[in-house]
């Protein structure tokens, strides 16, 4: 019996984990970028704003009234939450995808930048196209690692799959004896080739310094958009009303606009 035919699954099983996990970080990595990107264009420019502000413009009222009477003032982090998770979903699916199919798992990676593109640039105080940029990079940074980390998988075959592999069953004629065959009934199991192309450090190695890398990005971009907003704070702050030049007259006593509905 060959040992290969029952290793096969196990080893497509995984390498759909390893897939999996490789649009994961191809998605951390996108996100991370785009944060980092919009930094240098406004924080509302990033995909996850962008995406979660053109989701409440699209939701109906009655949903809206029920999440603000649920979730109060966290009603907006709570939806970046809920992108946050859908994402994260669809980036382990196309990473899969990518296990089998490396072009389309990283071309599904560039069309979700296209849509964070197009959210930014349709928002009410988009200022320019520029706003397109940090989904646009993010994604194909995202692509781009994702590509890369299926590469470092290899392969993934055995020895039942080389050209010319004689299995165990094969019909070689009658009276037929193979050229291996064991001397004196003796059994033998032949040594079962490694996985051809799959380097278990190199990619645990890049898969680390992917990691390392998106939080370093993340980071920054958080931290410098941070900064941007509390300079916004600081800048209100110093706006200092004129004194009026001259003293509004008193409301006369008794008096009332009598308008339905509104107390004197």
């Amino acid at each position: 019996m060959n040992l290969d035919v029952r290793a096969k699954p196990r080893r497509g099983i995984k390498r759909l984990s390893l897939g999996a996990l490789s649009g994961l970080l191809a998605g951390y990595a996108a996100i991370a970028v785009a944060e980092l990107v919009s930094a240098a264009v406004r924080p509302e420019s990033g995909p996850v704003i962008a995406v979660g502000g053109a989701a409440i413009d699209r939701t109906p009222p009655g949903v809206k009234d029920w999440a603000i009477r649920h979730f109060g003032t966290n009603d907006k982090l709570v939806l970046q939450l809920g992108i946050l998770a859908v994402l994260t979903v669809l980036a382990l699916v196309l990473g899969a995808v990518a296990a089998r199919w490396r072009v389309i798992g990283s071309v599904g990676v560039l069309a979700f930048g296209v849509v964070g593109a197009l959210a930014a640039t349709s928002r009410p105080d988009s200022t320019s196209v520029s706003d397109a940029l940090p989904s646009v990079v993010g994604a194909v940074v995202g692509a781009a690692l994702l590509y890369w980390l299926i590469g470092r998988l290899g392969t993934f075959h055995g020895a039942a799959d080389e050209p010319g592999e004689r299995s165990g069953t094969a019909d070689t004629g009658a009276g037929a004896v193979a050229d291996d065959a064991p001397v004196g009934g003796a059994t033998s199991v032949a040594p079962q080739k490694q996985d051809s192309g799959w380097d278990r450090r190199g990619f645990i190695l890049a898969a680390t310094a992917a990691a390392a890398g998106s939080t370093g990005a993340g980071l920054a971009g958080r931290a410098l958009n941070g900064s941007q907003g509390q300079n916004a704070v600081a800048s209100r702050k110093d706006i200092v009303l004129p004194a009026p030049s001259s003293r509004a007259a008193a409301v006369p006593k008794g008096a009332a606009l009598r308008i339905k509905d509104i107390s004197p």
